[in-house]
């Protein structure tokens, strides 16, 4: 936001997800009259992991850090680190050990799970499946909370297939995805022996893009979407697609441009 004129306060900024880097936490900041606040929010770029299980096809539960990610294999983005993957039981085969893997910045690290044939060791139990899918296909991050805890467990991109987890009630969050609508968050309950599943709708966004005339208009101006105080004028964002009023607010020396109805396109 470039100089946005908002009234004195305290108010909190947060930032949108972006694919393949950590989102800031929210900040609070405090405006005072006839000065001007700078935050700055910090993406952390994230390296990939990608996990995957020998024989492929084995329904084995992949951990990241103590906690479960997904079944049958993983492709994540991650925060550097070093990092412990392990697996879970499959019937008729022994367990890999856990491994230790360290993630850096852009690039991607790779782990295989091998399982030995082992006719009959015990197998998983005790357990539901939650399967979830995005529609359309995009690549959101999903994150599961158990209830009582306020730390979301980020799991797998695009989607979870069918990964097991202890019976009990949850909420899968979505990350956000350029151009689109996240979902609002879902509550759910997984019981023993039964799969719940999940779809994560993503509406496509129009694009609006708002320009001043006579260009570089000076003094202080911004514009509102249907009342509610947006960017500076002559900005560009994405925006759900609907019938929407756009107003600039007053400039210096010169007169408020007249409300204008829009239905940015998706």
């Amino acid at each position: 936001m470039n100089w946005l004129g908002v009234a004195p306060g305290t108010y909190s900024v947060s930032f949108s997800d972006v694919q393949a880097f950590e989102t800031p936490a929210p900040q609070l900041v405090q405006v005072t009259s006839g000065n001007t606040t700078t935050v700055t929010g910090n993406f952390v770029q994230d390296g990939f992991l990608r996990v995957q299980l020998s024989p492929a096809g084995l329904p084995g539960t992949i951990s990241v850090d103590g906690t479960p990610r997904d079944d049958y294999g993983m492709w994540q983005y991650i925060p550097n680190g070093t990092h412990q993957v392990c697996f879970g039981l499959v019937a008729n085969f022994t367990v890999p050990a856990c491994q230790d893997v360290s993630v850096t910045s852009g690039n991607t690290a790779n782990v295989t799970g091998n399982y030995i044939s082992n006719p009959g060791a015990p197998g998983a139990n005790n357990f539901g499946m939650l399967r979830v899918t995005t529609s359309p296909a995009v690549a959101a991050r999903i994150y599961v909370t158990p209830s009582g805890s306020t730390t979301p467990i980020p799991m797998d991109q695009w989607g979870l297939s069918w990964v097991k987890l202890t019976a009990g009630n949850y909420t899968v969050n979505f990350s956000d995805v350029l151009g689109f609508e996240t979902p609002a968050p879902k509550l759910i309950t997984i019981t023993n022996g039964a799969t719940t599943t999940v779809v994560g709708n993503f509406v496509q966004d129009g694009f609006l893009r708002v320009l001043e005339s006579p260009a570089g208009t000076d003094g202080p101006f911004w514009w509102t979407v249907c009342h509610v105080m947006t960017l500076a004028c002559g900005s560009t964002f994405h925006f759900i697609s609907s019938l929407h009023c756009t107003r600039c607010a007053l400039t210096q020396r010169r007169v408020t441009p007249a409300r204008q109805a829009v239905r940015p396109k998706t």
